[in-house]
């Protein structure tokens, strides 16, 4: 399979070269060619050529060499990491999809978990032997008559199929799928299938036949927040705070939880009370932002409303300097800036603290550059070219920051390399960016 991708590659590069005419970077981006890559990219950027559409272009042409190169299940996980750039890359992955190899599958699975195209787009591929595609094609079990296949995936041996069975759940939105779906929460041995189930049934608690029985899974659910991660808690929390779930016991789960100051999951309950309406809710985040740890005090840092007077001045306060002989909390005075971007009257108090964060070493002057960048300031533009250098997920911020400031010339260091992973994570980052 990886042998016709290859083929088909190569009748598109020579259609391209002869009739296209696309530009030099273009073209050495086709053929792999990494040398005459870096040779054009620089000339282009050195006659002021290479603004964001060349660089989306050239990226779009890297990921297309390079996708048709991917083979088994490292070619699957880099396929995975196309996630934020599925949508430009629509045409690319599903002529891959056409395949029948770990690489088609995880391309069919993309497209289909992030709604590039409709759910039930692969559904053939509900019994493929790939457990990739048969993640793909259960994902589009949606609806009654799909029901009893559907339950059944909920206990597959693969861990994508079954989540893939609990969103298929979630769109169905029935009372039939809740017992299934229980026994998936209590039982699956996989953190994220637990979660993806608890927010099915929460999709599926209105279409419950009573307030008794909607009381009931209240109940159930409560008793799967005991000893419990805080990720599924945090599930479990939204689903307390639906609609359906708040009347019927929910809000008193929601307000037990609050007392037991469990930390991130307390954090998660109050945020969802107040998101329901319950003032509780942020008096208790105003209390955890004055007394927790570091890392639940950031937690509930991003989930403060600072259109509430009280919430606005924690922020405010968080980001102004330390008093002379007290601990400067650099972190939270970040954070707190970054949040103030959004309100107008701190806006421009909140862009002062960014930029004096800038000239920091470490990944706080990083965090102070991508929000500057989100405001449009291109004071942040050498720190993001910096920060390209550094080898982690970080270069990805910086290439998309560097994007949205109009500096998209800056990331073709990023595509003139041998490692296909950076070079592809890159080209990504620059399709995905959103522009000006």
């Amino acid at each position: 399979m990886a042998l016709f991708r290859k083929s088909i590659s190569a009748l598109f590069v020579v259609a391209a070269l002869v009739g296209c005419s696309p530009s030099a970077a273009v073209k050495h981006a086709r053929l792999g060619d990494v040398p005459g890559l870096k040779h054009s990219l620089d000339d282009a950027a050195a006659a002021g050529k290479l603004d964001t559409a060349a660089m989306r272009d050239v990226g779009l042409a890297l990921i297309e060499h390079d996708l048709q190169r991917f083979s088994g299940d490292d070619g699957a996980r880099r396929v995975d990491a196309l996630t934020a750039c599925a949508r430009p890359l629509r045409k690319l992955l599903q002529r891959t999809a056409e395949g029948n190899d770990a690489v088609a599958g995880a391309a069919a699975s993309l497209l289909v978990d992030l709604h590039v195209v409709d759910v039930d787009a692969f559904l053939d591929k509900k019994d493929d032997p790939n457990a990739r595609f048969r993640a793909a094609g259960t994902r589009g079990l949606v609806g009654k008559k799909h029901a009893d296949l559907r339950l059944a995936r909920l206990h597959d041996d693969d861990r994508l199929v079954r989540i893939a069975a609990t969103e298929a759940a979630g769109d169905s939105a029935s009372d039939a799928d809740v017992d299934g779906l229980l026994v998936v929460a209590r039982k699956d041995p996989d953190p994220a299938v637990r979660a993806s189930a608890v927010r099915a049934l929460a999709h599926a608690a209105p279409h419950v036949a009573s307030d008794t029985a909607r009381g009931a899974l209240v109940d159930a659910l409560r008793d799967l927040w005991v000893g419990n991660d805080d990720g599924l808690r945090a599930s479990i929390a939204r689903a307390f705070a639906s609609p359906a779930l708040l009347p019927v016991g929910g809000r008193r789960e929601l307000e037990a939880a609050l007392s037991r100051e469990e930390g991130h999951a307390t954090v998660e309950a109050a945020s969802a009370l107040m998101g329901a309406g319950g003032d509780d809710g942020a008096l208790i985040l105003e209390k955890l932002a004055k007394t927790s740890g570091l890392a639940v005090k950031l937690h509930v840092f991003r989930l403060l409303d600072p259109q509430r007077p009280s919430h606005l001045e924690l922020l405010t306060k968080a980001m102004a300097p330390a008093e002379k002989g007290a601990v400067d909390d650099v972190a939270a005075r970040t954070l707190a800036a970054e949040m103030l971007l959004r309100v107008p009257a701190e806006k421009e108090k909140a862009i002062t603290t960014l930029v004096g964060l800038l000239t920091r070493e470490d990944k706080l002057g990083s965090e102070a550059a991508l929000a500057l960048a989100e405001v449009g300031d291109a004071r942040a533009r050498p720190r993001l070219v910096k920060d390209l250098g550094v080898p982690s997920f970080l270069r990805y911020r910086a290439a998309s920051a560097l994007v949205r400031l109009g500096f998209a010339a800056e990331v073709r260091v990023l595509y003139a390399t041998e490692d296909l992973e950076v070079r592809d994570s890159a080209a990504c980052a620059v399709l995905a960016a959103p522009q000006g």
